[in-house]
This record gives C-alpha cells, structure tokens and sequence, in this order.
C-alpha cells in the first residue's frame, strides 16, 4: 500500500490523472459519465437543449456533454429554472447579467450576455449603465474591458452594414 501511495502521490505532483479502474481493490470500474463517454446522439440531444435554453454552445459545454453529461444536464436545467421562469423582464435581466459578468472581466461571456440584451431591447445607453455599475463596485478595468467588447461589436456592426 505504500508503494501505491507514492505512486499516486507522483501521479498527481505530475500532474497525471488517475482513473478510477488504476486505483487498487476499485471493483466500481465504470461509473456513469466518469470513464465512459457520451453517444454522438446523446451528446447532439445535450448539446441542442444547451442551445435552446442559452442562445449559444461554447467549448466547455461540449466537454461536459462528452465526459461528464450528467451535469450538463443539471446545468442546464439550474441555467433554465433561472433564466426562463423568472419575474423579471428580459431586458431587465440580461442587463443585470451583463454587469455581472462584466464584474468576472470575462470577454466571452461579456459577448453573449451584450447580444441578449440588445436582442432583448436594451438600449446603447441602458448597457453603458449596466457596465457602470459594474465598474462602480469593481474598478475601472471591469469598464475598459467590458467597453472594448462593445467598440467590437459596434466595429463588427458597422462592417457589415457596409458590406
């Protein structure tokens, strides 16, 4: 036992993942969504839900609906008891979304939460406020970043209207 002890020690010093089925006396060898994988069908199923309730799929969805389906589902299903049976409006909502993902300084989700506002019908005005507050209670990097996501857009925006 020893001998095992410093092996999974090494292991995890070496950043080395150990499965389930290497670990000694483990008769549990494949436990659901741990070591076995996803079928593409159940994976498409996942992935369309994640879709339909989010507006987009991003790269870490489609890991977990590989390696780890069961909590996509609860996920997803925490994301839609949240965002879709709520009593505020949509528009109130995405903007409050947006300042707070715009507090974590995180692009991406900056990205998506700008285009369901203004899908939403919030306006210019309405998101700069959102990240105002935002910058409010966590800095002026929150705003810089967050404002260089929306001169993005804007950029974007106006190429396309010339095309």
């Amino acid at each position: 036992m020893h001998d095992y002890l410093e092996d999974l020690l090494y292991r995890s010093r070496s950043n080395a993942i150990m499965r389930l089925d290497e670990i000694p006396g483990n008769t549990n060898i494949s436990p659901p969504g741990i070591l076995s994988m996803s079928s593409d069908t159940e994976k498409d199923k996942l992935l369309e839900d994640v879709l339909k309730s989010r507006g987009f799929v991003e790269s870490f969805h489609r890991m977990l609906a590989e390696y780890r389906p069961e909590l996509l589902v609860k996920w997803t299903s925490v994301w839609k008891e949240v965002f879709q049976e709520q009593t505020l409006d949509k528009k109130t909502a995405s903007l409050i979304r947006l300042a707070v993902v715009a507090s974590q300084r995180n692009k991406t989700a900056v990205a998506h939460s700008l285009d369901q506002a203004i899908d939403a019908g919030a306006s210019m005005n309405e998101i700069i406020d959102s990240l105002s507050i935002a910058f409010v209670f966590t800095g002026v990097l929150t705003l810089v970043d967050s404002l260089s996501v929306v001169e993005e857009m804007e950029r974007g925006k106006k190429r396309s209207e010339q095309l």
